[in-house]
């Protein structure tokens, strides 16, 4: 049996962290090691923590340098064939890893299995199969995602200087270099709060430097539809940063070549409104 390392990172996650924790415990699949990374957290998460030593094989609870940073922590500490990283407001599906790891017939060969996910609150499920050119349009969730300890022998985990959006940068390089085999089950992993840091938080490095990175060495066109979240975003981030020409520039491109003209329009008048107070904030990472 595949044995698997589940990392949950930690920061001021008592409300949610007995749920995570009882969805990986409850497992019915038995060969895994429970990994929580917490970042001094000052409420009861160390308290929680600690009322379920019994079932933890490594925990820390220490200063970090975001999530990432902690993440990484998690994949040093992993002894697992497989890593998983499962949100501490999310929780496992029952019965996933027996689904996928028993039930299913996985080629020893794929190093990357991913899945679907379920929207706390709601009847949507996400995930779909992909490749790379649509992962740069959509990403995978990490909490859909297994990886293979080897994956991280080849890239050294997450760059951190991505404050939100390291997973996705991840993700980028797994598909583009060719190096590692993939394969999608049509399966629900978890449930997923979609209400996290990174709903309305612009990592603006990422999308600039991926853009930058798409036109000028992957070859991809700058008026090609599946580009125009980029300049969204990369828009937003701009106009947070008060350089209002550049942003509102983007904005337009973004609306220009979109494929979803009226849901891009509609996206950028969200934007606007939310300057003004009528909508949430856009901040950056």
């Amino acid at each position: 049996m595949n044995k698997i390392s589940i990392i949950i990172v930690t920061y001021n996650a008592a409300k949610t962290l007995v749920a995570a924790i009882n969805s990986v415990i409850n497992q019915p699949y038995l060969n895994f090691e429970l990994i929580i990374i917490d970042g001094n957290s000052n409420d009861n998460t160390v308290k929680i923590i600690e009322e379920y030593g019994a079932a933890i094989s490594y925990f820390i609870s220490e200063p970090d340098n975001g999530i990432y940073d902690a993440m990484n922590k998690g994949i040093m500490a992993a002894k697992g064939d497989w890593l998983f990283f499962l949100g501490a407001d999310d929780t496992l599906n029952k019965h996933v890893l027996q689904q996928i790891f028993e039930e299913k017939t996985i080629d020893p060969a794929i190093q990357l299995v991913y899945g679907k996910i379920n929207i706390l609150g709601t009847n949507k499920t996400q995930g779909v199969a992909t490749n790379y050119i649509n992962l740069i349009e959509n990403n995978i969730p990490h909490q859909a995602i297994f990886y293979h300890k080897t994956i991280f022998s080849t890239i050294t985990g997450y760059n951190v200087q991505y404050k939100i959006l390291a997973d996705y940068y991840l993700n980028l390089k797994i598909f583009e270099q060719g190096l590692f085999k993939t394969t999608f089950v049509d399966t629900a992993i978890v449930t997923f709060n979609s209400k996290g840091l990174s709903n309305r938080t612009i990592d603006f490095l990422f999308f600039n430097n991926q853009l930058a990175y798409f036109i000028k060495v992957k070859n991809i066109h700058k008026n090609t539809p599946y580009l125009a979240k980029y300049y969204f975003f990369i828009g937003v981030g701009y106009i947070l940063q008060k350089q209002y020409f550049m942003g509102l520039k983007h904005l337009l491109q973004a609306i220009k070549i979109s494929n979803k003209k009226g849901y891009s329009f509609m996206l950028v008048i969200d934007f606007l409104l939310s300057k003004i107070h009528l909508r949430k904030k856009y901040a950056l990472a």
